[in-house]
């Protein structure tokens, strides 16, 4: 037994038990600020005005670079001439202000986030002062050319630096109507440009135009320097930190004198030389490389729309410049039209996307969106703008080819410019969504692409005009528009997948930009291996091997400071007691003392990946103590479950009727492997699903290519520890050795009536060892995460034998009522919720308060999990190559599909002997053909097999392969016949694990006795809630078992599980039937099954009998046009129903016979079926003949001939049959008897008074008053 302790323990951590000597941490805090609290804890600390004025100042600045370009388009020619240069070579110049357009913003985009936006733009719009004077006063071509390259550089970073101030001040779910507002400066400047351009042009000459340009960014610097306050968040945080120097605008010296403001300063700026690669980087991640080319694309035709105008329509229509630069103003108005109309609308996508996954949005600390799907929310619009753009470009082109009346390409134009602008919109906002810690550098390789492609474009654009026309020129062109159609859907579809994938990779080769935890403490913890490459090569499972063989002081490769665990206990326990508190219910005592074991399962030790919770080789973990289940809630939540939102976590004990926070996990929720509340149910699912797990490696798994290799981890309580079940269990997963399974014991000693040695005081972990598992304590189980870790690690490493970790913990810890039963299952009122946060030192008055940082803890969980849902996928391809006909096996069973055709192993009737035969040996047969066919089935048996013979020739048990047994009866994990010994209700939750799994990877099968069922039941009814494909062989189903007796003899069972809903109890009357059963069982996906079987031999009825039948429930077995009366046979009573009908035809009484294996199925068919079987319409009696209890038969018959007591200790079949009545000399004088009296009284007169017709209603022992 390994013993776990930690000497370092966590701020959390109080003494124990002793609270009388805690210190309230609220006395030792200082007093918080509550504005201070609210500002620090929200996305931007800047008002809505102040957001307002700073868009519009970085629109207006931004307005520059497209303005500067197209101003002088209508003064090309005019240019060209005074300079007595070619007009090929004025595109030139045009061509290289793009080219600087898209390199210089690349310089500026790590330098504003070093220095400052500030100081960059204010450098910038000097550099372009001095550039637009030299240009009004330059007399060269080469002058000129050098002068429009540094007016481009002035200019061109205003775009990329407005972006990253948006991604400062903005968070994801308002940032695109803020792009939408800077997009209409941007892109007014098409429309105004070149008016402006033509008027000074024409009237004044086309100097004036630079002189324009260098006033107006004149004052336009005057009022940034004044107003444009520091938003870079690496320098002040979210507007919170005051900044200094050049940093801090006049206005904000101003406004220091007059009030105080935060306490925190800016630290200094570091210069660094600017490094371009960073921006090469993202244009070939290929999450944004999509969008980016995409985006450039549509820059590219709009580009060379606007370069082409002014010298076509000159040509072709005869315009003047100053007529020319009003033709600008239809693109260029539609683009600031719509710039703010598409920014709502992409904000409207955001919030509709949220709605669609069930996300909640967090408006004041702004989403993590690595748990959000950004690409469906921005792409979602964008096909519309695509087709509009791209149509119109093509009308566009022919109307300029055909030389059609000037509106129409006007027109063409203005529609091109309103889709455009969305797309540049999405594009824009998307890939300053995907590196929002860099966006100034992500809109920088932005400018690169499209810059690059627009130069491209109009360096050809003249070429394609004399080689094809304007109409062939911007075919092409819309043609490469529709082509961005199928990638951008790729990246809509897959992009949150590579966005995941990337972090994985950049943690890998060492850059970490998200993951810097995992860098520092993987370098802390290979301390043997110095170099790069051997760091990369350490797996997560070497790391948590040396945790558990000591090789370390300090045990996690990503093992936080207790600082921050301490946080997030702290944060975890409040959360519960407020979420409890919210509805008035709940179970807040077990969450908030396994709140330290959630952590290190969640966090560190717990192989699963929230963005794909199905993914197969995944940890999986079952809550046994399922009444905690706001633990496992919250921590999914946390680790990024889609479906589980803080909208969703607040539901929990709401009246909401979609919420995913019941009061047990449910396995149809995201993220809950099964369901669980029946305490100790979820100890016999977890050895189920270890048994999966065994024997799928054993089978599948081969030296190198281990496949499956995960762990179970069930969370028990001490209550689960008294169910029979778990001990049932526990000892089979002992016996078998499943050292992939660990049990991890919340062990706070309180059950609902006390304390546990109220009725327990057996030493646990004696008995723990004595049933063959591992044991290791961990004597603080409250805060010591570390410690956990530790034995968690231990016990994925234990080879031969499942763990039993043992955790001390404290019930309700943190609240008035820790230590005690009252924390258990009730709210702890609004004085102890506000208890609890005073003593974690949180403020009372805030509710379901969560720190972003505490979301930052668990942000690398995903990433992590994406990491090995990419392992699992490279060694299945590797297996694949390597062993092709076993992985296209292991592919046709983890789809749930069988490895061949189920229904040709179905045996023929003619398969079977025609002489009386039971029902078991019958069923026996058909099993042993499907068994040895299909390897889909795992057969469990409990001591039975040679009575309910679900065996087969050359069968494997499925055992400790080291065991040898006295008797012989070895096996190894390969096998699919597991002995359960006498543990009929462990079976039958195994079972329920084994279905769990991946349905319809295996198919379980259990076996026993009809009667000892009734042990199982409750398994049996867990199943049939979770919608679990079992078949369960209920063989002796009747009293024709004959001598062990009435304690053999089920009577009542068959009502339970007719009873129970959503499975099938099934009771053929014969072998035919019996395929029949075993037909729809195996088509059940969604369903168990039980088939009801006879010891003793049956009669067969070629004649009558159809497997078919049995698929409707009920069919008419023997049919009389005339008939007096319908009897209703059932299973092994068949024979009676058919023996009664001879005997009364005799008396000249008709009857007719139906068939009724299955009263569920018999329920769903409709309407006229059920009648056309029943006959009711027909005002004739009907009668159930069965030697069961004869409830739930009232509501299909008039009559019973049944069960009222129990049975009786004679020689099987006929003795005991005749001993209550059974033969059909007897039921048919009864029948007749009540038959004589419906004919008196009506049929009418029966219904609504159920007639018995083989003794009383209660059975002997009853006097009656």
């Amino acid at each position: 037994m390994a013993v776990i302790q930690s000497s370092s323990p966590s701020t959390e951590r109080s003494r124990l038990l002793e609270p009388e000597q805690e210190t309230d941490a609220s006395s030792q805090s200082e007093p918080l600020d509550d504005d201070l609290l609210t500002e620090d804890s929200s996305y931007s600390a800047f008002q809505k005005a102040d957001k307002q004025l700073i868009v519009f100042l970085v629109a207006i600045a931004g307005f520059f670079s497209p303005f500067s370009a197209v101003v002088y388009f209508p003064a090309l020619k005019s240019i060209a001439a005074s300079l007595r240069v070619s007009l090929e070579l004025m595109n030139v110049t045009v061509t290289m202000y793009l080219v600087v357009q898209g390199i210089v913003p690349s310089v500026f985009g790590e330098l504003s986030e070093n220095i400052g936006r500030r100081p960059i733009y204010l450098t910038v719009f000097i550099v372009y002062i001095i550039a637009s004077v030299g240009l009004g006063i330059q007399n060269s071509y080469g002058v000129l050319l050098a002068l429009r390259m540094l007016q481009s550089a002035g200019s061109s970073g205003t775009i990329a630096l407005a972006y990253g101030v948006i991604a400062d001040i903005a968070p994801p779910h308002e940032r695109g109507g803020y792009v939408g507002i800077a997009h209409i400066g941007f892109n007014s400047a098409n429309s105004i440009g070149p008016v402006i351009g033509g008027l000074l042009a024409s009237r004044v000459g086309w100097r004036s135009i630079f002189w324009f340009l260098a006033i107006f960014s004149g004052s336009v610097f005057i009022m940034l320097l004044v107003l444009f306050p520091e938003t870079s968040r690496k320098l002040v945080g979210n507007g919170s930190i005051q900044a200094t120097g050049i940093n801090k605008s006049f206005i904000d010296r101003f406004r220091q004198k007059n009030k105080s403001t935060s306490s925190k300063v800016m630290s200094k700026p570091r210069m660094k030389f600017p490094n371009l690669l960073p921006c090469l980087q993202l244009i070939f991640r290929k999450d944004t490389a999509i969008v980016m080319f995409s985006n450039a694309i549509f820059y590219m035709k709009y580009s060379c729309i606007q370069a082409s105008l002014a010298p076509l329509l000159q040509d072709r229509y005869g315009l003047s410049i100053l007529e020319v630069g009003f033709c600008y103003l239809a693109f260029g108005s539609a683009t600031a039209i719509a710039s703010y109309g598409v920014g709502m609308i992409t904000d409207y996508d955001y919030r509709k996307t949220a709605r669609a996954h069930n996300l909640s949005i967090d408006r004041v600390r702004g989403d993590d969106l690595s748990k959000f799907p950004i690409e469906k929310a921005r792409l979602r619009t964008v096909w519309l703008y695509i087709f509009v753009s791209a149509t119109a470009t093509l009308g566009y082109g022919w109307a300029l080819e055909y030389r059609t009346h000037l509106a129409v390409p006007l027109a063409m134009q203005f529609l091109t410019g309103l889709a455009v602008t969305g797309i540049f919109n999405v594009c824009n906002t998307l890939v300053v969504d995907l590196h929002s810690n860099q966006a100034v550098t992500a809109s920088a390789s932005v400018s690169i692409t499209r810059c690059a492609a627009a130069a491209a474009g109009v360096s050809v654009l003249q070429l394609l005009f004399d080689a094809v026309g304007p109409g062939w020129t911007f075919t092409i062109i819309a043609g490469l528009c529709y082509g961005t159609v199928p990638v951008l859907w790729l990246e809509r579809e897959k992009g949150w997948q590579w966005r995941l994938e990337s972090e994985v990779v950049q943690a890998v080769d060492g850059s970490f930009s998200r993951l810097p935890e995992v860098k520092r403490n993987a370098n802390n913890y290979i301390v043997q291996e110095s170099s790069e490459e051997a760091c990369r090569n350490k797996t997560q499972d070497s790391l948590f091997e040396a945790i558990a063989n000591n090789t370390m002081t300090h045990p996690g490769f990503a093992l936080e400071e207790d600082e921050k665990h301490d946080k997030v206990l702290r944060t975890f326990r409040c959360l519960v007691a407020d979420l409890v508190q919210q509805f008035n219910g709940g179970h807040p005592g077990g969450p908030m003392s396994m709140a330290a074991i959630g952590i290190a399962l969640y966090k560190y030790v717990m192989k699963f990946s929230p963005l794909n919770p199905k993914y197969l080789n995944r940890d999986r973990l079952v809550l046994s103590n399922g009444h905690t289940c706001l633990w496992q809630y919250i921590f999914m939540h946390w680790t990024g479950f889609h479906a589980m939102t803080f909208e969703q976590l607040k539901s929990y004990h709401s009246t909401r009727h979609d919420s995913l926070c019941p009061g047990h996990p449910q396995i149809q929720h995201e993220g809950i492997e099964v369901t669980t509340g029946p305490l100790g149910q979820g100890v016999a699912n977890a050895v189920g699903l270890a048994v999966a797990t065994k024997h799928l490696g054993a089978t599948y798994n081969r030296p190198g290519f281990e496949l499956l290799d995960n762990m179970t981890w069930c969370m028990i309580g001490d209550a689960c520890l008294q169910e029979g079940v778990a001990l049932e269990a526990i000892t089979l997963a002992g016996h078998w050795r499943l050292d992939n399974l660990a049990i991890v014991y919340d062990n706070n000693q309180i059950v609902c009536n006390g304390t546990v040695d109220v009725t327990c005081t057996e030493d646990v972990n004696a008995k723990m060892t004595a049933c063959g598992w591992n044991v290791i304590d961990v004597f603080d189980g409250v805060s010591n995460v570390k410690a956990i870790v530790h034995a968690l690690a231990n016990a994925r490493a234990k080879k031969e034998q499942p763990t039993f970790i043992n955790v001390r913990t404290v019930i309700g810890f943190g609240s008035p009522v820790e230590g005690q039963a009252p924390a258990h299952g009730a709210p702890l009122g609004e004085e102890g919720v506000a208890s609890v946060k005073r003593r974690f030192g949180m403020n009372p008055d805030e509710h379901f308060k969560v720190d972003p940082d505490v979301y930052e803890f668990f942000h690398d969980v995903p990433v992590r999990g994406t990491e090995y849902e990419a392992q699992f996928e490279q060694k299945s391809q590797a297996y694949a190559h390597a062993f092709p006909e076993l992985a296209k096996e292991f592919k046709l069973r983890t789809d749930g599909k069988m490895v061949d055709d189920w229904h040709k192993y179905i045996p023929r009737r003619e398969d079977f002997p025609m002489d009386k035969f039971p029902s078991r040996k019958a069923a026996a047969h058909i099993f042993a053909t499907l068994a040895k066919n299909l390897n889909t089935f795992m057969v469990a048996t409990v001591d039975l097999r040679p009575a309910v013979n679900m065996s087969w020739e050359g069968h494997e048990a499925f055992q400790d392969p080291n065991l040898r047994t006295v008797c012989g009866l070895s096996g190894n994990y390969r096998g699919r016949y597991m002995h359960c010994g006498i543990r009929e209700h462990a079976m039958a939750s195994i079972a329920n694990g084994l279905a769990a799994f991946n349905p319809g990877t295996i198919l379980p099968v259990t076996s026993g006795f009809f009667m000892f069922y009734i042990y199982g039941a409750a398994g049996v009814r867990m199943g049939a809630i979770q919608g679990l494909q079992a078949i369960h062989i209920a063989t002796h189903d009747s009293i024709a078992l004959g001598d062990d007796g009435p304690a053999h003899q089920p009577i009542e069972l068959p009502a339970l599980f007719r009873a129970m809903p959503n499975l099938l109890y099934i009771r053929p009357c014969d072998s035919e039937e019996t395929c029949g059963a075993f037909t729809v069982a195996l088509g059940a996906k969604t369903t168990p099954t039980m088939i009801s079987l006879s010891r003793h031999p049956l009669t067969q009825y070629p004649q009558h009998s159809r497997r078919e039948g049995v698929a409707r429930g009920a069919y008419i077995f023997i049919e009389h046009e005339k008939a007096d009366l319908t009897l209703i046979g059932v299973g092994s009573e068949m024979a009676f129903a058919v023996d009664a009908r001879n005997k009364l035809t005799q008396q000249s009484v008709t009857a007719r016979i139906v068939s009724f294996p299955c009263q569920r199925l018999f329920e769903v068919q409709t309407q006229e079926y059920k009648e056309s079987v029943m006959q009711y319409k027909k005002r004739k009696p009907v009668v159930v003949i069965e030697a069961y209890a004869v409830n739930g038969w009232e509501r299909y018959a008039d009559a019973g001939y049944s069960m009222n007591s129990f049975g009786k200790s004679l020689p099987a079949n006929t003795e005991i049959y005749n001993f209550f009545n059974f033969c059909g000399d007897v039921i048919a004088r009864k029948l007749k008897a009540f038959l004589d009296e419906v004919n008196v009284c009506g049929v009418e007169a029966l219904r609504g008074d159920f007639k018995e017709l083989n003794g009383g209603a209660m059975g002997y022992g009853w006097d009656p008053l």
